[in-house]
């Protein structure tokens, strides 16, 4: 049988000139008299967001209500996106790590609970609520609606019905436009729409040959109404390069939801499909409706989230397109499906009772070159951060406890920290060690305001190193916890302890800190292959010495402090993070270094089970449920071989596999069959100077 033809590739001039023969308009941040009627509303709120400024906004953070700490944790994953994009930046981060840092929490918000599955209450209700036609009905329920104040304890014994339920997304989403025949199938990065549900499938069984969803493999999504397209900074030719690779599919999510509406005998123009793009740090939100045959899409929001205001507000802006989703998008959509009328649906169409449970879909692995990476082990990520423990007895417990982590016992959790400090024998510093530790480590200057303060406060000090699993750069980071003595006697009270503390204390070097910061070659990738972690602690004098401090691996407390800075970045407790929090962070390249190392750091760095050979390793990403996110092979090179002499990096590979020395994680792996096909392939296209 005869073959189709296979669709050209279309250079940017004739992709263009198909975008105008299809009546696909950008029309771009246009005064809002231009915007269609029926928007109107929904987009004006987006310019209202637009005009909100971080610092306004941190001060309606200082109410101790339920608002209050929503606002506070709002605050706090403002400062995480902006963290996320400056280490991106530093890092010339590729598309995955972009979209891991940022992408992947800002929009969290539809993968959680929308309602408690114990009061039946919001679990957050958004700064700025989404409007239908009946806007005054609307509104006053938004203003009636309080937020669920049930703690994690009280909900865990409320079956999880609720979860992934309202939405779904897809990955990598496959498009295809049988209107469009000129056009291959289209992949943007994802799409989010309806989960479906037994009420909304059963709905559309009244509709034969009505298509729900056009993404490919997605049969759990119904009516997508968001799609996102991502690019690093250093790989696209703009966001009209974005703009034109989306055109199609966000022509294609309209023409559905026009479909439905035309079958009701409804205005077609009611359709609405959001697209959120960015290019690093930058970011845009397009409003995209119909207007006959055409697709109009409104630049209607744009900011670099390296900018707190930017941040911020792109942060009420997903937070409100989950609302609308929620209460506008979602009712619409079962209404015209069960041809109800124009009021909002019967709780019944709403109740939690309805949703579906299962998984999404898994996501698909990156292109055959994107699975694997070559890094240089003397370029190293360098990461600095600083708690500082509030002195407020109420703060420390929303901090040790805060909603989601699954703490119950605050006072064991207080002791658990006390014991960080070591009391008998304490790190007694003043903050100006901590501020030239972090020039030291990052070159960053410390924003703190108490960081030129004389007064001594207690200090736990922990370095560490790994191999990051989502692009396998090597990480060293410094972790400080200070607490000042006002602090260190609220947490004895919390904890029911009472330990003086010593007026006696070491003097802390710069030179304790230089060695790690200076680890390179195979000793870098020895340190991080390890998941090497120290803390810098202080040994009792006795009458023949004076007390020191030195690094020491201590298992124990390296769990405990990473479940401290685990409660800091996913659980936002309804503190502010800043000035209590600071982080900073360098990519740099440390110079080889012939000097042996000091005694102390010898025996951490034993060879042990890793041989490493050739001048590099083979390392393979451990399992875990991220894995088809991430590049999955690294070809690690630590005796200063040029990168860009990709035959004599091929024939190492090639040297490497052979030996069947493969690193997943800590440990050597066993060579699958796949592995053996995989890494010979990319052998061969570096011996022919490819990627």
């Amino acid at each position: 049988m005869e073959q189709p033809p296979r669709k050209k590739k279309f250079s940017g001039q004739e992709e263009r000139a198909l975008i105008d023969k299809y009546k696909i308009k950008f029309e771009g941040p246009v005064f809002p008299a231009c915007w269609p009627e029926q928007n109107l509303a929904i987009f004006t709120i987006i310019r209202k967001i637009e005009g909100i400024k971080y610092n306004t906004y941190l001060e309606q953070t200082q109410s101790n209500t339920p608002k209050g700490i929503q606002k506070a944790k709002t605050v706090n994953k403002v400062n995480r996106l902006v963290s996320a994009a400056y280490d991106c930046r530093r890092l010339e981060a590729n598309e995955w790590t972009w979209r891991s840092k940022t992408e992947l929490p800002l929009l969290s918000f539809f993968e959680e609970d929308i309602e408690c599955r114990k009061c039946q209450q919001r679990r957050w209700v958004p700064d700025f609520c989404a409007t239908t036609l009946n806007e005054g009905r609307v509104q006053t329920a938004h203003a009636e609606m309080d937020i669920c104040q049930c703690s994690e304890s009280d909900i865990d014994g409320y079956e999880a019905i609720d979860k992934n339920a309202i939405f779904a997304g897809q990955p990598h989403a496959g498009i295809t436009d049988i209107s469009v025949p000129e056009i291959r199938t289209k992949y943007p990065d994802r799409v989010i729409g309806l989960r479906r549900t037994p009420i909304l499938g059963a709905a559309l069984q009244g509709h034969a040959n009505l298509v729900a969803c056009p993404v490919k493999d997605a049969d759990h999504i119904m009516f997508p109404f968001l799609i996102i397209e991502a690019k690093s900074e250093i790989q696209t030719s703009g966001f009209t390069a974005i703009e034109k690779q989306t055109a199609f599919p966000i022509k294609r999510l309209l023409d559905i939801q026009k479909d439905l509406r035309k079958r009701r005998q409804e205005p077609e123009g009611h359709s609405l499909v959001w697209f959120l793009a960015f290019s690093g740090d930058e970011w845009r939100l397009y409003g995209c409706v119909p207007r006959g045959d055409e697709t109009r899409i409104f630049d209607l929001w744009h900011g670099c989230i390296q900018r707190h205001d930017s941040a911020l507000q792109l942060c009420l802006i997903v937070d409100f397109i989950c609302d609308w989703a929620f209460n506008i998008h979602r009712n619409e959509i079962t209404r015209l499906l069960s041809g109800g009328t124009n009021d909002i649906i019967s709780s019944s169409l709403s109740s939690p009772h309805g949703r579906d449970t299962h998984e999404t879909k898994p996501q698909h692995p990156p292109s055959r070159e994107r699975q694997s990476v070559i890094r240089d082990t003397n370029k190293v990520f360098f990461s600095f951060r600083h708690l500082t423990l509030p002195d407020v007895a109420s703060e420390l417990i929303a901090l040790l406890n805060p909603p989601g982590s699954g703490v119950k016992d605050t006072s064991q959790q207080a002791i658990r920290l006390l014991s960080l400090f070591n009391l008998e024998s304490p790190l007694l510093i003043t903050a100006s060690v901590i501020r030239i530790l972090q020039g030291l480590w990052t070159g960053a200057t410390s924003k703190h305001p108490f960081i030129y303060s004389d007064e001594r406060i207690c200090a736990h000090i922990s370095f560490q190193s790994y191999i990051r699993p989502s692009d396998f750069r090597i990480v060293r980071k410094i972790s400080c916890i200070t607490a000042s003595f006002s602090a260190i006697n609220s947490l004895q009270h919390l904890a029911g302890t009472t330990i003086p503390v010593p007026s006696v204390y070491p003097n802390v070097h710069r030179r304790k800190f230089l060695p790690l910061a200076r680890l390179s070659g195979v000793d870098s990738l020895r340190a991080a292959a390890r998941n090497l972690r120290l803390t810098l602690w202080v040994t009792q004098r006795t009458s023949t010495t004076r007390s020191s401090c030195n690094w020491e691996e201590k298992a124990y407390q390296g769990e405990f402090v990473s479940s401290i800075w685990d409660k800091l970045e996913y659980y936002s407790p309804g503190v502010l993070r800043f000035p209590m929090f600071e982080h900073s962070s360098e990519l740099r390249r440390i110079p080889a270094g012939d000097e042996p190392q000091s005694s102390d750091l010898q025996g951490f760095l034993k060879q042990g089970n890793h041989q490493l050979l050739h001048g590099a390793a083979l390392l393979k990403t451990p399992d875990s449920s991220l894995k088809p996110l991430y590049p999955q092979y690294c070809l690690a090179v630590f005796d200063g071989s040029d990168l860009d002499n990709r035959p004599r990096l091929g024939n190492k590979l090639l040297r490497l596999i052979t030996t069947g020395a493969l690193f997943q994680g800590k440990f050597m792996s066993t060579v699958t069959t796949e592995d053996r096909e995989f890494i010979h392939d990319w052998s061969s296209r570096l011996r022919r100077g490819d990627s």
